[in-house]
């Protein structure tokens, strides 16, 4: 399965033609994703709001740790759910993408779909996520190991000891952090395989990706800065957007009469309407643009 050769830039701006192509898809997809994080935020604000009046009302009488520490364990507690919410976001969302590159004619509902194509999304994220974390850990592992197998058997005290410790750790965590970029783009390709079979298909990334390492790597690099720059662009019309209105209703006389604070929140809800769409227009194309590359570049490996 060597395939064509292609562009890193072609890859990396395939997420702009998929948006040029199908853009009420693209508006779909940011529904999708508006009601996943009002889920999210609803549900966190039902479960924290009854503490947030006690909280502000404590504030300056204590440690700020102390203060919010049960709003924490709340919080935190609610991440059981907000994580796998995300996880389940990201499956949905890239098998949206890769929809539209390899079934262009399965158009109907922007490309969104819940049936097993995504559930293998999942299933193929949470593999691949698994494989990372625990290679970085059996990496780490062996560095820690390593360290104090070598301060045992050269006897190493003192500033001598602290020195090759350093070191050593050092050096194992850059290995740690230069394997799991390696793996990563050697297995990046696993998600759209997985699209396309029907079934899991891990490690056949791996074969595919073979002699292509750098063309993929900087393909991800350029979506990566694509969405940086897109995103600092959106953030700034957020940002302008909220100030207009902000200072266009009663937000700002709540602001001057009472600061950051509760009373705030009911006048502040037009501010997020204008707000938030350009945010959320920004992480759903980051999304587009790395499942697009990565669609884009199994396209051109993917044996006719």
């Amino acid at each position: 399965m060597s395939g064509a050769p292609f562009s890193s830039s072609d890859a990396a701006m395939e997420g702009f033609r998929v948006l040029g192509r199908r853009p009420l898809a693209f508006l779909t997809w940011m529904g999708v994703y508006t009601l996943v994080c009002a889920v999210c935020f609803g549900l966190g604000y039902l479960v924290l709001a009854p503490d947030l009046p006690s909280l502000a009302s404590t504030f300056g009488m204590g440690s700020p740790a102390e203060v919010a520490k049960p709003l924490m364990q709340k919080a935190r507690a609610l991440q059981n759910f907000g994580t796998p919410a995300g996880l389940a976001l990201q499956a949905v969302l890239g098998a949206a993408v890769y929809r539209q590159l390899l079934r262009p004619e399965a158009s109907a509902g922007g490309y969104v779909r819940f049936s097993g194509d995504e559930a293998m999304q999942l299933l193929t994220n949470l593999v691949l996520s698994s494989l990372l974390i625990g290679g970085v850990v059996l990496l780490l592992a062996f560095g820690i190991t390593t360290v104090g197998v070598t301060l045992i058997a050269t006897e190493q005290r003192g500033d001598g000891a602290q020195a090759l410790t350093i070191i050593s750790l050092t050096v194992a965590g850059l290995l740690a952090f230069l394997g799991m970029i390696y793996t990563a783009v050697r297995l990046s390709l696993a998600p759209v395989m997985t699209f396309d079979a029907g079934t899991l298909r891990i490690f056949e990334s791996w074969r595919v990706t073979r002699g292509h390492f750098w063309r993929i790597f900087f393909a991800f690099i350029l979506s990566w800065l694509f969405s940086v720059i897109v995103g600092a662009l959106m953030i700034v019309l957020a940002g302008g957007l909220g100030l207009a209105v902000f200072s266009m209703t009663g937000a700002q006389a709540a602001y001057a009469a009472h600061g950051l604070s509760l009373e705030l929140f009911p006048q502040a809800w037009p501010v997020l309407l204008v707000a938030l769409p350009p945010v959320i227009a920004a992480q759903v194309l980051a999304i587009t643009l790395y499942k697009a590359a990565a669609g884009h570049i199994f396209l051109a490996l993917r044996t006719p």
